[in-house]
C-alpha cells in the first residue's frame, strides 16, 4: 500500500518536526516547508509535485511574515482540488476561527494532539478520508469512460442511420 503524505503548513519548523515523529510511527509520512511561499497560488503546484494525500494547517503564519493565513492556503489549495482532507491544527483557541472552521474537516489544538489516543483518532480520520477519496476517483473516472463510451456509440448509431439513408 502506498504510504499517506501529508502536507503541514505551518510557520514553525519545530512543530512540523514534532508532527513528523508522532505520524512516522503510524507509516504516514509529514512534509513541513522551511520557507512558506511568497504567494499563495504557489502552494497547489506543491501538492501536486510532492503527492499531497491531505493537509494539516496552523491557521497563524505570522512567524515567517506572510501575507496570508492558513485558511487562505486551504482555500487556494482548494479551488484545484475540494476533495483534499484538511486538518486545522493550531495553539490558538478554536472558538477564535469559528468564520474559519467550515472549510476544515476536522479541528483540534496542538496541545489536544499530545493527548493519550488523539493521534489514534486522528489517524483513522486521515486513513478513511485518503480512503473515500481514492475511491472517489476512480468512480469519477469509471464514470467519465462510460460517458466516452456512451458518446461512442451514439456517433456510431448517427453514422448508420446516416449510412442506411445515402
Amino acid at each position: 500500500m502506498k504510504e499517506i503524505c501529508g502536507l503541514y503548513i505551518e510557520d514553525d519548523t519545530n512543530n512540523v518536526k514534532v508532527q513528523q515523529a508522532r505520524f512516522d510511527l503510524y507509516d504516514i509520512q509529514i512534509k513541513g516547508l522551511e520557507q512558506l511561499p511568497k504567494r499563495i497560488e504557489d502552494f497547489y503546484p506543491i501538492v501536486v509535485r510532492e503527492h499531497i494525500d491531505f493537509l494539516i494547517i496552523d491557521h497563524e503564519l505570522d512567524k515567517q511574515m506572510v501575507s496570508y493565513k492558513g485558511s487562505d492556503a486551504l482555500n487556494e489549495i482548494r479551488k484545484h482540488d475540494s476533495t483534499i482532507y484538511a486538518i486545522l491544527l493550531t495553539n490558538y483557541n478554536l472558538d477564535d476561527y469559528k468564520e474559519e472552521l467550515g472549510a476544515y474537516d476536522y479541528q483540534l489544538t496542538k496541545g489536544e494532539m499530545a493527548q493519550p489516543g488523539k493521534i489514534d483518532e486522528v489517524v483513522q480520520k486521515i486513513r478513511r478520508a485518503c480512503e473515500l477519496r481514492c475511491d472517489n476517483k476512480v468512480l469519477a473516472e469509471l464514470e467519465q469512460r462510460h460517458k466516452e463510451k456512451e458518446e461512442l456509440i451514439r456517433e456510431l448509431e448517427n453514422y448508420t442511420s446516416a449510412e442506411k439513408k445515402g
